[in-house]
C-alpha cells in the first residue's frame, strides 16, 4: 500500500524561494532514508492565495514514516534545527493532509 502525504505551506510574503529550497533539502534526506519512494514533487500556488507552496511525497508505510519524523525531531544536530527554524521563520501557516495511493 501507498500513501500521499500532501504538504501545503503558506509563507511569509517572499519567502517562497527559501522555504522551497528548504523543503527540497528534506525531500533528500526523506529519499537518502528511503522513506519516500520518489522524489516529491513541488507545487506554487497561483490562483488562490499567494505565497504557498505544496509539497507531495508517496511512503508506504506511514508508522515507518512518522516513527522516523519523530526520532528526527528528538535528536537534531545544529544543521538541522537550524533548517527547521528557517522554515518555521518565513511561513505563517500550513497544514497536512494523507491519502491511500489507489492504483
Amino acid at each position: 500500500m501507498k500513501y500521499l502525504i500532501h504538504e501545503v505551506v503558506h509563507c511569509r510574503r517572499g519567502k517562497v524561494p527559501e522555504v522551497l529550497q528548504d523543503l527540497k533539502i528534506i525531500n533528500q534526506a526523506l529519499l537518502n532514508m528511503g522513506l519516500i519512494t520518489t522524489s516529491g514533487r513541488f507545487y506554487a500556488d497561483f490562483s488562490d492565495r499567494f505565497d504557498t507552496v505544496v509539497f507531495d511525497q508517496e511512503t508506504e508505510s506511514l508508522d515507518t514514516y512518522f516513527n522516523a519524523e519523530r526520532e528526527f525531531y528528538k535528536n537534531m544536530d545544529q544543521e538541522s534545527r537550524d533548517l527547521i527554524d528557517r522554515i518555521n521563520n518565513n511561513t505563517v501557516a500550513g497544514y497536512r493532509q494523507m491519502f491511500e495511493v489507489l492504483e
